[in-house]
């Protein structure tokens, strides 16, 4: 007897030695009886089907592929890995068939191979057809910034104060050390407050500069810094120093001085950059024009103020008995005669600086070098007309005074701003029981009584007979 589930010889035995499945039984006849009212066959002739189909399926399967003409390398290696491909596959249904077989279960297994060779069918044409485009990359969103940004570009307007800074910077610097060492106003004003603030002032806006430029934090500071001094210059230096305030405390300049690079901030504060870089070409003309006007009113009010502060200074100086020279004279045999050689020179001085200033005398600051106050249009004012000690008051055992005239109210070209009509240069002697010696600007040297010498106020010498 043939079993009818595995088709294997089973003799006389109820159950199959090979598959241990009941040979003959009541349900296996209704099996048979069902199958055969659908027009199926059961039993023997199904698992004799079954096998010619699987049989015929695995000979297609296992039958090589050529490769595709003029594919080289690549088509073959395809062709490899596709051969691997169905050889698991083909193993794969090898396996469900026996467990079919096992089991007993002749629609389900078969079902189920089937719907396994379908897949495998599928897969061998979907991995033969070369031809198919490649599935599609997935879309990310792109990043706010390049991930390589170190920084954040210099705005326009940054700039632009950065230029404005570096040329304060040199124009003050350039005024303090004349006002120091210079040729200018060496030495009448060397030792005055403006030389100290324009020196300090200078130094600031080089700072400013150099922060602006290279867009670090110390730059925005000093930039703010440096507009609070333009608040009291109404109205145009008051709209700058406000407009300086709200652009350099806004979120966007905070950001771009804060030294971090655009890959370490979040898409707000990158985005909030961005706006204030968008409108740096409009705050650049904006400043430029705010900050030339005050600094034309500055420097016009400089300009015309620079006299009186420097006539200030020396009048304080001489309430203090200070002295513009540290020069110490040399001792002489007869501080007579010196003191009437000194008068003399100061005689001559005088009349070659009125030569040169419009016939205007001066003070004795002027006259040792012409140049601090005549300036250096002409080339003669850069003589050195007197010794530097004659800027000391007491010389020699004797006290030096020069009375000045009046100021004229219309100036000849090229006279100093301090100039006068007259003078009288007084000696007295400081031990006393000597006479003194006075000269002017008439040219008259005379010697005089000591008491009349000390009371006198006029810039004119009284004659002997005074």
């Amino acid at each position: 007897m043939v079993c009818p589930h595995c088709g294997s010889e089973a003799g006389s035995q109820s159950f199959c030695p090979s598959c241990s499945r009941l040979v003959n039984s009541p349900l296996l006849g209704m099996h048979r009886e069902l199958a055969a009212s659908r027009g199926k066959t059961y039993g023997a002739e199904a698992i004799a089907a079954a096998a010619a189909t699987r049989a015929r399926d695995l000979a297609a399967a296992r039958s090589p592929r050529a490769p595709a003409p003029g594919t080289g390398a690549s088509a073959a290696t395809d062709t490899a890995d596709r051969g691997a491909v169905s050889e698991a596959m083909r193993k794969a249904l090898d396996r469900r068939e026996r467990k079919s077989k096992r089991k007993g279960d002749e629609g389900d297994g078969g079902a189920s191979s089937a719907a396994l060779r379908a897949r495998h069918s599928t897969a061998s044409h979907t991995i033969d057809d070369t031809s198919a485009p490649p599935p599609p990359l997935p879309q990310t969103k792109p990043v706010a910034v390049d991930p390589t940004l170190e920084r954040f570009p210099r705005p326009v307007s940054v700039t632009v104060l950065a230029l404005l800074n570096g040329l304060a910077a040199v124009v003050l610097l350039g005024l303090a050390g004349s006002l120091w060492d210079g040729e200018q106003l060496r030495p009448v004003a060397r030792e005055t407050l403006p030389a100290y603030v324009a020196g300090v002032v200078g130094v600031f806006h080089a700072l400013a500069a150099l922060g602006l430029w290279t867009m670090q934090p110390f730059g925005r500071a000093f930039q703010k810094l440096l507009a609070f001094g333009w608040l009291f210059l109404v109205p145009f230096g008051t709209v700058y120093a406000l407009v300086v305030f709200a652009f350099f405390g806004s979120t966007g300049m905070t950001l771009l001085f804060s030294g971090r690079a655009p890959r370490s901030m979040k898409a707000a504060e990158i985005e909030a950059a961005r706006k204030t870089l968008k409108l740096a070409p409009v705050m650049a003309i904006v400043l430029f024009v705010l900050a030339i006007l005050p600094a034309l009113a500055m420097a016009s009010f400089a300009s015309s103020m620079l006299p009186t502060l420097i006539d200030m200074a020396i009048s304080a100086r001489e309430s203090l008995g200070g002295s513009t020279a540290a020069e110490v004279p040399p001792p002489v045999a007869d501080p007579d005669a010196q003191a009437v050689a000194d008068v003399d020179a100061v005689m001559q001085a005088q009349a070659a600086y009125a030569s040169l200033g419009g016939g205007l005398y001066d003070r004795l600051e002027c006259v040792v070098t012409p140049a601090a106050c005549l300036g250096t249009a002409d080339p003669r004012t850069v003589a050195v007309l007197l010794d530097g000690r004659f800027t000391q008051p007491e010389r020699n055992g004797y006290l030096f005074r020069l009375v000045l005239g009046r100021r004229p109210e219309v100036r000849p070209d090229g006279a100093s701003a301090t100039g006068v009509d007259a003078y009288a240069y007084v000696a007295t002697s400081v031990a006393g029981g000597r006479l003194a010696v006075c000269g002017d600007s008439t040219g008259a040297l005379v010697r005089l009584d000591p008491d009349v010498a000390a009371s006198l106020k006029t810039a004119k010498c009284p004659s002997p007979e005074e």
